[in-house]
């Protein structure tokens, strides 16, 4: 009588074990050839959208910052969109028209069309929020995020507020030139990486995500009108304790209002402090998954990793345009 050869039931689980362990050591491995796929896509991204800035410079002859009023406030983001093939985007977006109708975010409905359209490139794999964002503003708007936001500066002193001129490349009304970064265009900063909020607002003392969450502390500070900054100042320890914490970080493309489309460099790259506004001026961060650091495109067009361990005065000086630093080794 012939037998038959066949595994026993311990072999098999032997082999089941063997290959378990094997799926275990190799799936790290797997994740970090897909992060580092994600890493390069997202320095891929950063470089496309500078070196559309730099093409609307060189055919405006002015980089391309917000609008020169928060109701006219259209992004940087915006205006270069035919110089990264999104010509057709543009062309739903009425610049005839105010952005919002009033000043405080009625968002005008004649431009909601592009406002909800997701662009691949101004997303970075290595997030996954969702992009898309309802409300902030009054009524039931629609907003599709970015994660790729442009430096307006150091946040020191009273620049954190964006609606004047600062000591970074765009600002509300800007209209800087490349040959007005005096302190070397491959030593400045134009745009970089954040992570999208939560998409909701939280109460109390504790953030639930300090990375995705802005403190607001508009209910402690009153904006001037007539000079730079909020009265009284922002304050580290005014971000610590504030009242609520926004989800609406990156929440628009379109929207070039500090929050949504901006960085300054006062809090580190990955801060473990929360960002923090006052009336939409505040201290913005550059924040990414990356392990260690976040992707940084200079003005010269290339895209540097940046470690989140640099010395925080170097990594000031690089959204200075002129700020006559030697910026340290980045």
């Amino acid at each position: 009588m012939l037998r038959r050869k066949a595994f026993t039931l311990i072999e098999l689980l032997v082999v089941i074990a063997i290959i378990a362990i094997l799926i275990g050591l190799l799936l790290p491995a797997v994740q970090k050839v897909r992060e580092a796929a994600a890493r390069t896509k997202c320095q891929n991204n950063a470089k496309q959208l500078t070196l559309a800035a730099m093409n609307y410079e060189s055919a405006n002859g002015k980089l391309p910052g917000f609008g020169a009023t928060w109701q006219w406030g259209y992004s940087t983001q915006a205006y270069i969109l035919p110089y990264v093939e999104q010509g057709n985007l543009q062309n739903l977006i009425d610049f005839k028209q105010p952005l919002l109708l009033d000043t405080y975010a009625t968002f005008n409905p004649a431009n909601q069309a592009a406002a909800k359209t997701v662009v691949p490139l101004l997303l970075c794999p290595s997030d996954g929020q969702n992009p898309i964002f309802t409300g902030y503003n009054k009524g039931s708007t629609v907003w599709a995020g970015t994660n790729y936001v442009v430096n307006f500066g150091s946040g020191l002193g009273t620049l954190y507020d964006g609606s004047f001129p600062t000591d970074g490349v765009f600002y509300l009304g800007s209209a800087v030139r490349l040959t007005d970064i005096t302190d070397g265009t491959s030593n400045t900063a134009m745009v970089s990486e954040t992570l999208l909020g939560l998409g909701s607002d939280t109460t109390g003392a504790v953030p639930t995500d300090p990375k995705r969450q802005i403190a607001d502390i508009t209910s402690l500070v009153k904006p001037t009108g007539t000079s730079p900054g909020v009265t009284p100042a922002m304050t580290d320890s005014a971000c610590g304790s504030a009242p609520k914490w926004a989800g609406d970080r990156g929440v628009s493309w379109i929207w070039g209002r500090m929050q949504r489309t901006s960085f300054n460099t006062y809090l580190p790259i990955n801060s473990p402090a929360s960002d923090c506004h006052a009336h939409g001026r505040g201290w913005f961060a550059v924040r990414s998954n990356h392990t260690g650091g976040a992707n940084v495109a200079l003005c010269d067009g290339s895209v540097r990793f940046v470690r989140q361990s640099i010395a925080i005065d170097t990594w000031r000086s690089m959204a200075t345009r002129n700020g006559n630093e030697v910026p340290g080794d980045f």
